[in-house]
């Protein structure tokens, strides 16, 4: 398991900081959120030319976005699939990026090759929250914990893009609340078609 340091103890890693109840986010920067399918959704684990495409979609979305807003932010939770994508055509773009994780050990399970990248990913970010401090014990208490990850990504942003198969049901729940907060700033990019405004 990955261990964090929290923001309150000393010597601690100024870019890892531990969610609470009353946590109110400065929004000093425009936050763009990624979301989107996991694996099997596109195109399997790996690279697959269907993970390239989403990436190269992702990445003239993130420099375009760049000319318009001089503080642009990207902020994912870095979940397998295209939220990973987004902090690595962040980093391609030459955009700083911030993590917010559900809760900690969120690799835990993961093939060895992928937790190498996420470490990887975690240290170009510009910060990482914790959301929660424990591990969910049942299938429910991760969906919440997810749930609440959503949010807190959610409430540190100006709008968003997310990768989603139009008949797919799975991420309809979110793509609406994305509608509801953003209003006309959500981009729908699906998996096999270029990005729809």
């Amino acid at each position: 398991m990955m261990m964090f340091q929290k923001k309150k103890t000393s010597g601690a890693n100024p870019r890892i900081s531990e969610d609470s109840k009353n946590f109110k986010e400065t929004l000093t920067s425009h936050g763009l959120a990624i979301f989107g399918h996991r694996p099997p959704d596109i195109g399997g684990y790996g690279e697959t030319s269907t993970s390239l495409g989403i990436r190269r979609k992702l990445i003239t979305i993130l420099r375009a976005k760049a000319e318009m807003e001089t503080k642009l932010e990207i902020v994912t939770g870095l979940s397998l699939g295209v939220e990973m994508l987004g902090a690595e055509a962040a980093a391609a773009s030459g955009l700083p990026y911030v993590v917010i994780l559900a809760f900690e050990g969120v690799d835990e399970k993961w093939p060895d090759s992928t937790r190498a990248r996420f470490r990887e990913l975690l240290d170009g970010a510009r910060q990482i929250t914790l959301v929660g401090n424990e591990t969910p014990a049942t299938a429910t208490a991760y969906a919440k914990a997810m749930g609440r990850r959503d949010d807190r990504i959610i409430a540190r942003c100006k709008e968003a893009i997310i990768v989603r198969n139009a008949g797919d049901k799975t991420m309809k729940e979110l793509h609406g609340k994305l509608d509801r907060t953003f209003d006309d700033g959500v981009w729908v990019i699906e998996p096999t078609e270029g990005p729809k405004f």
